[in-house]
């Protein structure tokens, strides 16, 4: 009975506010971002691989490039889009849940208050809840942002290492947790890769069995 209650309360909120394809309008269901035919046409990226130090690498998976219908989604954050984000989750983590086996803990990259005020939400947190809800696992905002730093887009490659250095600290209450984990962190974008290479060391102190990282584009 309940099922049934749950299923037509979920046609009438289709029917009411219906949801359509990002990129070519078509009409969808209310979890969904982009038809198929338009996921599908959306750029293959390889995985990558960032230094943490010299013995130890994070290896990040991204859906697709930070270009055309992708980048203009993810830039939704700016207008206070947050359910965007549960929907990218989704079409992220169906392309690739190859990647994620046996994780533990998703990890979000953290702003600073100050700018989590003023935005709203945390559109990391949203991704990382909702791959955790999806798979079965745990989120854990165990990441502190504890200086607000300049935006890195504004910067160098360079300038954004130095922007970020020393910017994370580890929630004094999670440390025992993270200890012979599998975490993945989780991001937005990766563009040159400082910010989840300074996270994935902050977290490596902990020693962790292992971190790798989710993003929706690079």
């Amino acid at each position: 009975m309940i099922s049934q209650l749950s299923s037509i309360f979920n046609t009438l909120i289709n029917f009411a506010f219906p949801s359509f394809c990002a990129e070519c309008h078509i009409l969808l269901s209310r979890e969904e971002i982009l038809c198929n035919s338009c996921a599908a046409s959306l750029s293959q990226v390889c995985s990558s691989n960032l230094l943490i130090s010299k013995k130890k690498s994070l290896t990040v998976h991204a859906l697709t490039h930070y270009s055309g219908i992708t980048k203009t989604l993810v830039l939704r954050k700016n207008q206070g889009q947050s359910k965007t984000f549960e929907k990218l989750a989704r079409l992220t983590l169906k392309n690739l849940s190859p990647e994620i086996k046996d994780v533990d803990y998703f990890i979000p990259i953290p702003i600073h208050w100050t700018k989590k005020l003023q935005r709203g939400f945390n559109q990391t947190e949203i991704l990382a809840k909702t791959y955790a809800d999806l798979s079965g696992a745990q989120m854990l905002s165990c990441l502190i942002k504890k200086v607000r730093t300049k935006p890195q887009t504004q910067l160098s490659k360079e300038e954004r290492q130095i922007n970020i250095k020393g910017s994370f600290s580890v929630d004094e209450k999670y440390k025992e947790l993270l200890f012979n984990k599998k975490i993945i962190l989780v991001d937005d974008v990766m563009t040159t890769g400082a910010t989840l290479t300074e996270a994935a060391r902050v977290l490596s102190n902990h020693q962790p069995k292992i971190i790798t990282a989710i993003v929706v584009c690079r």
